[in-house]
């Protein structure tokens, strides 16, 4: 199973018009919320199978036909990215090669592009994007500083040093 954990999610009840992972999102949802409802392990133990089996359809999905379907299936990505990572530092004792970082980095670029896209539709999926790949679309990111933080450093090396005019 995926390493997402997230227990509480609010639930979507917006179904999409034309995008068939994004309904199915839906359901993934609502099985996190009911395996957090649930004191029964069998239960429990069905609920994770089900919710797997819903992320093998979504990944069978021939294309998402939304910003917001191809947003959820990058997440869920992200998360086997994730698991795959943990996996070989397990096995090995070694973290994975610096290119996953690098894969991981260009897949948050390209989601950080269509949540921006998205608009107000990304609350669609907010719930299941967070879910599955974690922190990564915050606007807090030192990715989305970058330019903030290049022009702050440029001004500060233009303005004329107030100790050498005092001295």
């Amino acid at each position: 199973m995926a390493k997402a954990t997230k227990k509480s999610i609010t639930n979507i009840t917006a179904s999409h018009p034309t995008c068939p992972v994004v309904d199915l999102s839906r359901h993934l949802a609502d099985l996190w919320d009911a395996e957090e409802s649930c004191n029964h392990d069998g239960i429990r133990d069905q609920i994770d199978a089900w919710r797997s089996a819903v992320i093998e359809i979504i990944s069978f999905t021939e294309a998402a036909k939304s910003l917001a379907g191809s947003l959820v299936q990058m997440a869920l990505a992200m998360d086997d990215l994730d698991t795959m990572e943990d996996l070989q530092t397990q096995e090995r004792g070694q973290e994975l090669p610096e290119y996953m970082a690098r894969i991981e980095r260009l897949i948050e670029s390209a989601m950080r592009a269509m949540q921006a896209s998205l608009g107000a539709e990304f609350e669609t999926v907010k719930p299941i994007i967070e879910t599955y790949s974690g922190n990564r679309l915050a606007a807090d990111s030192w990715l989305n500083s970058i330019e903030t933080r290049a022009t702050a450093f440029r001004e500060s090396q233009t303005k004329p040093d107030r100790r050498r005019k005092a001295a």
